[in-house]
């Protein structure tokens, strides 16, 4: 098994950066990754503002995909999530929604045995397994934090075990990194964070070439969906709606007013985040819905 290890780790998302490790189309590999602390909060006692560092959002990577040229599209199929015992949740006066009631940060280490999740009061729930940032390099150099067409930080919770994501090259190899993986999070990461936690994520990479859809996209067993971005909710949601449209009736050959009702009567959001100036939404559709072979 090809394996990057956690001590190959970035805050920023360059070309410039050298490849951890080449592989071929259709190789499987295993990425080992740091919470968005850096795993400096798991010692019990640390605490979010003293012992946090600088810098937040350590990706893995960069993995160099051999065959994988500007102009492509790299397929990544989520096959496993292996998450660490402990998770690590924030919670305080972060932003004004909580401001006025929370006057102090806390760090609450949240125990994750197999698959479930004790929570701070002590109910048990079970554990959603999820990639919050995953993407190729952009042409042009960014933090970590940030998300964009590339994937980045989405925070979508669709990108899990059985998902299969659709990303765009724009540097040859793809130079692919991931981190930011959750135990929990829910929809919008409203209190900006979900139970942050360190792991292992093992992904099959495939390259198409040329672009024949529009990108991101993400795909499970149960649905095909568009990820779209935004300056708000709203403009996230235009985006991804059409996306999805765009690919039905170009991609998938669906009559575009077949497309246009399935879309109206059928389709889902699933919001990502709301943290980052730019929100990230999938809108979605049941495969069983569309009268097509895909």
């Amino acid at each position: 098994m090809l394996k990057i290890e956690r001590a190959n780790h970035y805050f920023t998302i360059s070309r410039e950066i050298r490849p951890v490790l080449y592989c071929n189309s259709g190789d499987e590999v295993e990425f080992e990754t740091l919470d968005c602390f850096s795993n400096k909060l798991l010692p019990e006692g640390a605490t979010f503002g003293k012992d946090n560092p600088k810098q937040s959002n350590p990706v893995t990577g960069p993995l160099f995909i051999k065959g994988c040229n500007e102009g492509d599209t790299l397929q990544v199929e989520i096959l496993e999530i292996s998450l660490g015992s402990t998770g690590i949740a924030v919670t305080g006066p972060i932003n004004d929604t909580f401001a006025e009631y929370l006057s102090e940060i806390k760090t609450h280490h949240v125990k994750v045995t197999g698959d479930k999740v004790m929570l701070p009061n002590g109910v048990l729930v079970r554990a959603k397994p999820m990639i919050g940032t995953i993407g190729t390099t952009p042409s042009e150099e960014i933090p970590s934090l940030r998300l964009g067409e590339h994937g980045g930080n989405l925070d979508c919770s669709d990108i899990t075990v059985g998902a299969t994501l659709l990303l765009p090259v724009y540097v040859d190899g793809g130079l692919l990194y991931m981190g930011d993986l959750h135990a929990v999070m829910g929809d919008g990461e409203l209190a900006e964070g979900g139970l942050e936690i360190d792991g292992k994520v093992k992904i099959r990479v495939t390259v198409i070439k040329g672009q024949h859809h529009p990108l991101p996209m993400v795909f499970s067993e149960s649905h095909i969906g568009a990820i779209g971005l935004g300056g708000s909710l709203d403009f996230a949601v235009d985006a991804a709606t059409e996306k999805l449209f765009t690919y039905m009736v170009k991609s998938l050959k669906v009559p575009a007013d077949e497309a246009n009702y399935l879309i109206g009567l059928c389709a889902e959001i699933k919001v990502g985040q709301c943290v980052n100036d730019l929100k990230s939404v999938v809108v979605k559709l049941p495969r069983l819905v569309i009268n097509k072979p895909y």
